[in-house]
This record gives structure tokens, sequence and C-alpha cells, in this order.
């Protein structure tokens, strides 16, 4: 008998669980989106500015100013949101149209921008409709 046969066989060998990316975008190979990242931080901008303007609006109002509520309504809300939705707008264009990268912030801030274009152009609309009648 020899020592070879007394040793115990070394069995199997444990468990090693696979190498995992520390990050889907890796294994997709996508890389950041910071046009995207901007584009939605731009639409987060667009809807906190469309809740402050309406209660500047309420608050002229019921405060009986009436012609400093004119002023905004008319004058300032179209020029600030405007330019916020088109600045929403064209980021996400942008942060969509970008090869292997992340596209969901883009996609997120080109639907909330588009949106805010739609409800924009309506209120222009009705606006047309009641200066008509």
């Amino acid at each position: 008998m020899t020592n070879d046969a007394l040793r115990p066989s070394p069995g199997p060998t444990p468990y090693a669980p696979a190498e995992v990316a520390a990050d889907v975008r890796a294994i997709a190979g996508l890389r950041p989106n910071p046009v995207g990242v901007a584009a939605l931080v731009s639409a987060g901008v667009l809807a906190i500015a469309h809740v402050v303007f309406q209660f500047v609006t309420m608050s002229t109002v019921l405060g009986g100013e009436l012609l400093s509520a004119n002023v905004v309504v008319v004058f300032v809300q179209p020029v600030v949101m405007g330019l916020l939705t088109v600045v929403t707008v064209v980021l996400g264009l942008i942060g969509a149209l970008l090869r292997e990268r992340v596209r969901l912030a883009a996609g997120i801030g080109l639907g909330v921008g588009a949106y805010a274009f739609v409800l924009m152009l309506v209120g222009y609309l009705v606006g047309v409709g009641y200066s008509m009648a």
C-alpha cells in the first residue's frame, strides 16, 4: 500500500460565481449620456417653472393686482416657458440621437418637452379663438 492511496481525493472544486459586470451599461457597451441628463434636468426645471408661474398668477389675481397678473401671463410666462421648452426638446433630441449612449434620460426629457410644447401651442390657439369670439 502506498501513501497516495490513503490520501483523500481533493473532491469537486468549490463553487465560484461567474464575474458580473459592475454596471449593466458595461455589458451593453453603452456609455453615460450627459446631454440626456441635461434634458432630464431641463424637463424638471420646466415642470417646476410651470407650477411657480401658476402660483404667481394666482397670488397676483387674488391680491387684486390684475395688471401685474396680466404682465406675468401675457409677457413673462410665455417667454420663459417657451425658451425652457425649446431647450428641453433640443437637448432631448440630441441626447436621443447620440450613438452608444444610454437614452432613457434623453427620452424622458424629450417627452416632457414635447408635451409642454403641445400644451403651449394649444394654449395659444385657445387664446386666438377667444380673441376672435
